[in-house]
């Protein structure tokens, strides 16, 4: 994924707008003075990630992002990114087998 947005900030960048691209994955434990320094210099914070909007990494940024940086934001946090989609069931779960009367 930040290749990805490593192409686009470089697609942007020949339009003349700037933008900072911080790999969340390398910052182990998350790294929230880094984050929080490029919000107040750039009023902005957006998160790319494949992973799920609530209960997420991107989720605890944007709200740790949005707690400590709201003055500094000129625009809402956004979570963009492609969703990871759950796996389909072959066959789907109609009852439990052996379950004593009344539970199934």
């Amino acid at each position: 994924m930040v290749q990805e947005v490593l192409k686009v900030s470089q697609s942007y960048a020949k339009q003349g707008v700037s933008l900072e691209v911080i790999d969340h994955k390398t910052l182990r434990p998350i790294d929230f003075p880094t984050i929080f320094a490029s919000v107040r210099k750039t009023g902005r914070l957006m998160e790319v990630d494949s992973d799920w909007p609530n209960g997420s990494v991107s989720s605890t940024i944007i709200a740790e992002g949005s707690k400590a940086c709201f003055e500094s934001l000129l625009a809402p946090p956004r979570a963009r990114g492609r969703r990871l989609a759950w796996p389909k069931r072959s066959q789907p779960m109609t009852s439990v087998r052996n379950a004593p009367h009344g539970i199934a």
